[in-house]
């Protein structure tokens, strides 16, 4: 089921209650503080337990307006068992100033398998900040791309919780710069249970004067 957040907010408040907010928090990061204040809408993607989703799901982000800002907001959830793929885009459709601020919360239920690709392809006017939340129970499967061509400034925040035993998790990313580009990658990888595997492949090409910087955190807890 995909559904705009606005309408999932009339008719799926108890799923929503769940997951919205409590993955990707306020205190944590003043982006997602500022999103969670102004967010409007956004998409919603619930994967019943069990379903195999064959056709990737593509979230299309439109920006239109000159210095506009927009805060999307997205919740994915995929049940215990269930298999989905995604696609996150983001473009302009003008060459004027803008900013995004978008938070995705993504929950992978016990045994379930998602990937995720965020393309983010906007103007090389607009700046773009970007937070992906993941939380996977145990014996599930994430694998995370991340791609960025587009705007002046790109930071892209993607944390994800290990939280059951037996998680396999994979990031890539890729970026290419030109001009005075900056493509910003932070990851955190926290091993919450034992028995969890992930890995992380980020590439880039840089042209002109533009710059990448990539920052990769894994937390390894005790026990």
């Amino acid at each position: 089921k995909t559904l705009s957040l606005a309408e999932a907010l009339k008719s799926n408040e108890q799923l929503l209650e769940r997951h919205l907010g409590r993955h990707a928090r306020c205190e944590e990061n003043p982006f997602v503080a500022l999103n969670t204040a102004f967010f409007t809408d956004g998409a919603f993607v619930h994967v019943p337990a069990g379903n195999q989703i064959e056709e990737p799901i593509h979230l299309l982000f439109l920006q239109s307006a000159c210095g506009a800002t927009a805060h999307p907001r997205n919740l994915v959830v995929a049940g215990p068992g269930s298999c989905c793929r995604i696609i996150e885009h983001y473009v302009s459709l003008t060459d004027a100033p803008a900013l995004t601020n978008a938070v995705t919360e993504i929950f992978v239920g016990d045994g379930a398998s998602l990937e995720h690709c965020k393309w983010q392809a906007e103007s090389l006017s607009a700046f773009h900040i970007a937070t992906i939340q993941v939380g996977q129970e145990g014996r599930s499967r994430v694998t995370q791309h991340s791609i960025s061509t587009g705007a002046r400034i790109a930071r892209n925040d993607i944390h994800l919780v290990l939280g059951g035993e037996g998680i396999e998790s994979v990031l890539n990313g890729l970026y290419l710069g030109v001009g005075e580009q900056l493509v910003d990658h932070h990851t955190v990888v926290d091993h919450a249970k034992p028995r969890c595997a992930s890995h992380e492949f980020y590439n880039g090409i840089l042209d002109g004067k533009s710059k990448g910087v990539f920052n990769g955190k894994i937390f390894v807890r005790e026990d």
